[in-house]
Order: structure tokens, then sequence, then C-alpha cells
């Protein structure tokens, strides 16, 4: 076949163009630093970005939801161990109370503590983390004008406004976690239980002074109210075993999150990200071919006998 100066030049120029764009790839991943800039550089790689930067995205809500779901367990403890406090105070005042040698006004000092104990229990019912209602189930946010979840009756027993509905974060792919407990469960019959020992000590008998003084009762009734009390201790060490046990679930969750999170950065940075001393290297010797071939270009585009004569 015969080989035409045009034929030569026309294969020099395409060989310096495919030079040419090579060089200008390297160049302009040196510069961004990725391996590519759009889908149609590496359709495959595009496709892997995609995937891993959507599975990151995925686990950075994880880490914060974890994040958010301890805190709320944690606040959670803490309340339910301020209850504990106070139903241990309350059995100390229950053993005191029934001690046959105390007088009226002993008993009457009891009952005041019992009572300020109450009050404070319904506070602990009614408290909020972050602007939301811990024990109010799903109505973390009751509107202006409605009642707080805990609040007395017109006879003085504790009412509940909450609901019984379950609090769920999302931990992992389809896995999720309940943060909250039920309010009324953990709540109404302890407070309940310090009315009724409240009411036990304002009773009054044959041998009561008649104007509110407060006179002996059944020392049987108070044994009734220790052991209740002691019900009550036993039901909040559980509740507050069960969130512990949450709270260490959560913390190997986050590991677990964290560890995931690490090696996804580390995948997506070996799908997208250049090794400069690679990436350099080819540059160079790109440079060297580049050079190459424009010498060889020049020798083939040197004047010819029909460009003397023209």
């Amino acid at each position: 076949m015969r080989v035409t100066t045009g034929v030569m030049v026309d294969n020099m120029m395409r060989n310096l163009q495919k030079n040419i764009r090579r060089l200008d790839e390297y160049n302009r991943q040196l510069a961004s630093g990725k391996k590519f800039e759009n889908p149609s550089q590496n359709p495959i790689g595009a496709i892997n970005s995609v995937s891993l930067n959507s599975s990151l995205a995925n686990i950075e809500q994880y880490i914060k939801n974890i994040g958010s779901a301890k805190d709320w367990l944690e606040n959670t403890e803490s309340l339910l161990k301020s209850q504990g406090d106070i139903l241990q105070k309350a059995r100390e005042l229950a053993v005191r109370a029934a001690n046959d040698t105390l007088d009226d006004n002993d008993r009457v000092y009891i009952q005041e503590e019992i009572r300020e104990l109450r009050d404070e229990l319904i506070n602990i019912a009614n408290s909020k983390v972050a602007g939301k209602y811990v024990f109010a189930g799903q109505m973390t946010k009751i509107r202006p004008g409605d009642p707080v979840p805990f609040t007395e009756g017109a006879n003085g027993e504790i009412v509940f406004n909450g609901d019984h509905k379950e609090i769920k974060r999302e931990i992992g792919a389809g896995i999720e976690i309940v943060i909250n407990i039920d309010g009324e469960r953990a709540f109404k019959e302890t407070i309940d239980t310090l009315k009724a020992f409240d009411e036990l000590l304002g009773r009054e008998d044959s041998s009561s002074d008649g104007i509110g003084n407060v006179g002996s009762v059944n020392l049987n009734d108070f044994s009734a109210v220790i052991e209740k009390i002691d019900e009550l201790i036993d039901n909040n060490l559980q509740h507050r075993a069960e969130i512990g046990a949450k709270v260490n679930r959560l913390e190997l969750s986050l590991n677990r999150a964290e560890d995931y999170k690490l090696h996804t950065r580390k995948t997506l940075s070996e799908n997208e990200d250049i090794d400069i001393a690679e990436v350099i290297t080819e540059l160079k010797m790109q440079e060297s071919v580049y050079r190459a071939s424009l010498a060889v270009g020049a020798r083939i585009i040197q004047p010819s006998l029909v460009d003397f004569l023209s």
C-alpha cells in the first residue's frame, strides 16, 4: 500500500492529539486531586462513588441517631435515679412511721416530707429533655394550653395525659432501638403509693384530739406500705438496668459505625483520589513521549521536492 506524506502527517497529528489529551488528563488530575471529574471519564468509578457516598451519608445519620438516642436514655436514667432516691427516702420514712414510739408531731413531720417527695416525683415525671417531655410517650411536645403529662385530678388522683407509644431511633440498616419507657407504668403507681402513704399518716382514730392532729394507726398498714415501696424500688432498678443495657448496645453500635465510616471513606478515597506520586511519574513519562512525538513529527514534515517546485 502506498503511504503518502499526507497519510504520515495525519497519523502524526492523531498521535500528537492523543498525547496532548493524556497530558491534559494528568494535569487535571493533579489540579483536582481526583481520578475523574465526570461520569463519562470513568462510568464504573462514578457508580461506585455514588454508592459509597450514599453509604457514607447513611452511616453519618446512624451516628447522629445513636448520639441522640444515647443522650435521651442517659437523661432518662438520671431522672429514674432521682425517682429511686425518692423511693429510698420514702421507705426510710415508712420504717420510721412504723415505730410505735413516735408521737403525733413526728408523724406530722413525716407526712409533710412525704408530700414534698410526692410533689418532687410529679416534677420528675413531667421533666423535659431538649424541650421534649421524657415520659409522655410520643406526645413529647404538648401544645400551649394542653395539660402536662402528669396532673392531679379533682379528687387528688394522678392523671396521665400522655400515650403509651414507643419512640424509636434507627441505628443501622433496618435496626431500630426503643429509647423511651412507658411513663404511666414508671410513675403513676409510685405517685399513688406516696399519696396513700400520706393519707395513712393523716388518718385519725379514736385517740385523735378531734382538731386534725394525727392519731395512731395500725402498724401493719405501714408494713404494707414498705412492701409496696420495695416492689416499686425493684421496678425502678429494672427500668434502669434495661436502659443501661441499651446504652451499652448503643456504644457498641457507635464503635461499629465509626469503624465502618472510616472503612467507607478509605474505599471512597481509593476509588476517587489520585496517587500524587504515581500521577507525577505518569505525567513526566507522557511529557517525554510528547516531546519524542514532536521530534519525530519535525522529521516527517520537512520540505519536499514538490515544495521547492511549487
